[in-house]
């Protein structure tokens, strides 16, 4: 089970490049998912509904963004197998794994900033809005 706050290293998709993602809900009794964001890196010209800057993470180096277009209710179930099969097989090329939880504060910047951005599918914001 996944609670709001967890963080942990995934690739966002086949290019393999690990993500800090940012579980938003907890999960849901009923269908066994929980709202989660990633984050990455700064550019111009991107979403910067919240930007995270050192401090604000353990994890976060430089300025980055939580990037609410990529936001996802994925299955608490497969995210935990895939954690810990990654742990268990030692695996050079995922470092995934739980990191430092985010502080109340960073939190409530992200469920604020994912109700305030228009990336958001409308499912996931409406069923946000819903919990909190």
């Amino acid at each position: 089970m996944l609670r709001a706050g967890q963080t942990f290293l995934l690739p966002k998709d086949q290019r393999l490049k690990e993500h800090l993602w940012i579980v938003v809900t907890d999960t849901d009794p009923h269908d066994g998912t929980s709202v989660c964001v990633s984050v990455t890196t700064w550019r111009a010209g991107c979403d910067e509904t919240v930007i995270l800057e050192p401090g604000d993470h353990p994890f976060v180096a430089h300025r980055s963004v939580v990037y609410y277009q990529d936001t996802k209710k994925l299955s608490a179930a497969l995210v935990e197998q895939l954690l810990d099969l990654n742990k268990r097989k030692g695996n050079l090329t995922f470092t995934s794994g739980f990191h430092a939880n985010c502080t109340h504060k960073t939190l409530d910047r992200i469920k604020a900033g994912l109700l305030a951005s228009t990336h958001i599918p409308k499912d996931i914001k409406r069923y946000c809005k819903e919990l909190w």
